[in-house]
């Protein structure tokens, strides 16, 4: 299926294009598809009017109803009666009843057709009724599906600013978040020489009782390559972020002790 453009469509309005034609044209699966490929080709308005442009075309190209004609064509066979030069009366009056009895034979004929002539006429009046009241349902549908289609127009506008109008907010949504879960965040400097420093976000007690922690940790194999003042940082650290209700995050200066501190995270304490 091809995709719509305004100068597609302008392009076709201009050559006599119907909804059909565009369908078929351009793969369009259906008038409601092209509705929506029309609404899309023109985002700032202007779909109404290239509708309406088309449906012209539609009415334009309508087959102008005719009247259907009756003729009667009467034919006569005339009949020429070469006869012989008589000189009897008898003769005369045998040919004269003759052409009496054909006479009355083609009124018979004329008669009886013109019998069947009234049949059909009177079957062609309300044949004829018939078209007219399928044409005048067939013109009040068609004003009500062009009404009909303005207001599902407007009703799409509504919903494309409706979604324009949730983006925009999605997108203040996710920069307060993210400004909120850099306040919510306190960010602790691990310095080379063990120092502990709150660098960024809201206060917290970074000097808290570690001595029992750090008793255990000296016999742990994370603290293997640690001296006893790394040690005790590590044991500081691990009580903060165990203690503390607000989300923290460390930098580490010391390769070290990142690597025990990140050791120790999945061990009971």
């Amino acid at each position: 299926m091809r995709t719509l453009t305004s100068k597609v469509v302008k392009t076709g309005i201009k050559n006599g294009f119907t909804v059909k034609d565009f369908c078929r044209k351009y793969s369009i699966m259906g008038e409601g598809a092209f509705l929506e490929q029309l609404e899309r080709a023109f985002p700032h308005g202007g779909s109404e009017q290239m509708l309406r442009e088309i449906r012209q075309n539609e009415k334009n190209r309508r087959p102008k109803r005719k009247q259907p004609s009756v003729s009667i064509t009467t034919s006569s066979n005339n009949e020429v009666v070469e006869t012989k030069e008589v000189n009897t009366l008898e003769a005369l009056k045998i040919q004269e009843a003759s052409l009496s009895n054909q006479i009355i034979d083609l009124e018979s004929q004329h008669k009886e057709l013109a019998g069947q002539r009234r049949g059909y006429l009177l079957k062609l009046r309300k044949i004829q009724q018939k078209v007219d009241e399928i044409c005048h349902e067939l013109e009040e549908m068609q004003t009500a599906y062009e009404k009909m289609a303005v207001v599902n127009n407007d009703v799409v506008g509504q919903m494309n600013q409706i979604s324009r109008d949730r983006a925009q907010k999605l997108a203040e949504l996710t920069t307060v978040r993210a400004e909120i879960a850099r306040l919510e965040t306190t960010t602790i400097a691990v310095y080379e020489d063990c120092g502990v420093e709150i660098v960024e976000g809201k206060e917290i007690a970074i000097d808290p009782e570690i001595d029992g922690l750090a008793h255990r940790l000296i016999e742990m194999e994370i603290c293997e390559n640690l001296t006893i003042k790394q040690i005790r940082t590590l044991a500081k650290i691990i009580t903060i972020s165990r203690s503390t209700a607000s989300k923290v995050e460390f930098i580490f200066d010391n390769s070290s002790l990142e690597a025990a501190f990140l050791a120790s995270k999945p061990l009971p304490f």
